[in-house]
């Protein structure tokens, strides 16, 4: 049986009938319409700006520039030193950063009235490199000697470590900028709601945060701001860019009218954050044995024009860099450097996929060398319990990773062979089959005080109420919770309803992301559906005069075990 008595999608229907509303369906009376004035420079300085002409066109609303922002022009938590409009005299740092917004009665005006205006902007170089960005003798982009952040790990005699290994292997990686590619591009609507709050909806890893940055930039405080998250076409975590939300929520709080903003694709490839591209430098030992000895790397990470979270990306490179392996010494650093090339941020395995990739690659090489067994290898390295792991000191859980590869094992040899069987009757063919393997250790959790609120109730006519901010952008949370609940509560899913990521109805849960929803936020739940249960059976007790243990839930009744015809229903407990 399914968790929750059914595994199938709360949302699945609406989603195949076309039921479902995203915001780009969400029509309001009065709706207009905002287009990004954007830089089409790699690097330039902006001297000025000429809106006049562009303010008289035909159902311009407002033309909004930096002038116009009550309080904090930025999101300094979140990304450092990046504007949500660019001063003049200021640079812009990256081709798409953005200048102004145009607001218009429908997205063709504000489309013209936008290539109305206009700009005074001083070209300057640029450079997408980071070696170039990191020369002496650079253009300053930011940071220091555009450099963000930095983070190293060192421990052991690297030298003696490589001198005792048989081959030691120096090899050069790199990554690229990835795009997201969601279906659904950044698509969001803003108003002020009944109550007088800014409101803006739109998919977010982060409604809480959202909801924190829209109250600073406006100078009011968090409760007359609303964040809520629609029904999502994916995110894989680049979603979590607040710059659109304090878009939408400067135009709906300056021109107290719905607004939307609708990004095109070319915007989404040219403004959005992107994967974090890496260069890695790694030299590597090991003995004839199949023993790890040292590791060493030096890695830069192209956080692009700003931060977008890019300060925390070289903890993370290094932290990913050397597995969940042995090794007897380790000098790992890395840097996260600006260049002009798009922003980098937040992408599905936040910085552990592009060191991951490199460690793996490398070790398949030394494998070949040594003529060894990938997995074989691999189990001889992993590290044991109580043993230093690659960033220095023993973790306190055990991994797994050497079950995983036992339980694997046996299967990779049948791919093999299988795979091995089809070349050699396929010799003259175009096609080649191959069989790859790889392990990755993602860190999991979250820093300091981990707390986690969510709250449930039994509402008047029966049914329960959970409260959760884990925001749904396609991958189901919203479908787990009531599975998690449905099950605490001993009742039918059809007897749950989920509010979720609504900043004015639900407490905050924190980010979600880093598969940390189910997990953090689902465990939440579960506790939040016990209490209510325990409280629940505690009046049903008093009324029926019985004891707490001799009671059970079932759908919409409180019954005695032992007595079915003895029962209350959960409207009279309500």
């Amino acid at each position: 049986m399914p968790l929750g008595g059914s595994a199938i999608r709360t949302d699945s229907l609406g989603k195949v009938t076309g039921e479902t509303q995203y915001v780009e369906d969400m029509k309001m009376p009065g709706l207009l319409h905002i287009k990004v004035l954007r830089s089409p420079y790699h690097h330039a300085r902006l001297r000025g700006l000429d809106i006049s002409r562009a303010a008289q066109m035909t159902g311009v609303k407002r033309i909004i520039t930096w002038i116009d922002i009550p309080s904090v022009n930025g999101f300094p938590d979140y990304s450092i030193e990046e504007p949500v409009l660019t001063e003049a005299g200021q640079t812009l740092r990256m081709k798409g950063a953005p200048i102004a917004l145009i607001v218009a009665e429908n997205a063709d005006q504000a489309r013209v009235a936008c290539e109305a205006v206009v700009m005074d902007i001083e070209p300057l170089p640029h450079t997408l490199d980071m070696d170039e960005s990191l020369k002496p003798d650079a253009l300053y982009i930011a940071g220091n000697a555009n450099e963000l952040s930095r983070f190293q790990v060192q421990h052991g005699d690297l030298a003696a470590a490589f001198a005792a290994s048989d081959r030691i292997l120096d090899a050069t990686f790199e990554t690229a900028f990835l795009e997201h590619v969601a279906m659904e591009r950044e698509a969001l609507l803003g108003m002020i709601d009944e109550d007088g709050r800014v409101t803006v909806i739109g998919g977010t890893h982060q409604p809480h945060n959202q909801q924190r940055y829209i109250a600073e930039m406006l100078g009011l405080t968090q409760d007359q701001v609303r964040v809520k998250v629609p029904p999502t076409g994916g995110s894989f975590g680049g979603k979590q860019d607040p710059w659109p939300f304090l878009a939408v929520g400067l135009a709906a709080y300056l021109l107290r009218q719905p607004v939307s903003l609708v990004y095109s694709r070319q915007e989404v490839f040219e403004a959005t954050p992107k994967r974090h591209p890496y260069h890695v430098k790694c030299r590597i030992g090991v003995t004839r044995a199949g023993e790890l000895t040292g590791f060493h790397a030096r890695i830069n990470c192209n956080t692009g024009g700003y931060d977008g979270g890019g300060r925390f990306i070289s903890n993370y490179a290094v932290t990913a860099a050397g597995g969940a392996y042995r090794w007897r010494a380790v000098d790992a650093m890395a840097r996260s450097v600006y260049t002009n090339g798009p922003k980098s941020g937040q992408y599905r395995g936040f910085g552990t996929a592009q060191s991951t990739f490199v460690l793996e690659c490398a070790l398949d090489e030394l494998i070949e060398q040594l003529g060894d067994d990938p997995v074989d290898f691999r189990l001889r390295n992993c590290i044991g319990s109580g043993e230093n792991s690659f960033l220095g000191y023993p973790l306190e859980d055990t991994l797994g990773y050497s079950q995983i590869l036992d339980t694997i094992k046996p299967h990779y040899h049948q791919l093999v062979q299988d795979a091995e069987s089809y070349n050699a009757t396929h010799a003259d063919g175009p096609l080649r089959r191959g069989v790859g393997l790889s392990g990755m250790w993602y860190r999991f959790g979250k820093a300091g005080a981990l707390r986690v609120e969510t709250h449930a109730e039994l509402a008047p006519d029966g049914h329960f109420i959970v409260y959760c901010s884990a925001p749904d952008y396609g991958q189901g949370t919203n479908t787990v919770m009531s599975q998690i609940a449905a099950e605490a509560f001993g009742v039918p899913r059809d007897r749950i309803e989920i509010v979720n990521a609504d900043t004015a109805r639900v407490p905050n849960s924190d980010i979600q992301g880093a598969s940390r929803a189910t997990f953090f936020v689902g465990g939440a739940v579960q506790k939040a559906a016990n209490t209510l249960r325990q409280s629940l059976f505690g009046v049903a007790a008093e009324l029926l005069d019985v004891p707490v243990d001799h009671l059970t839930l079932e759908s919409d009744r409180v019954t005695v075990c032992d007595n079915k015809s003895r029962s209350i229903s959960l409207v009279d407990v309500a």
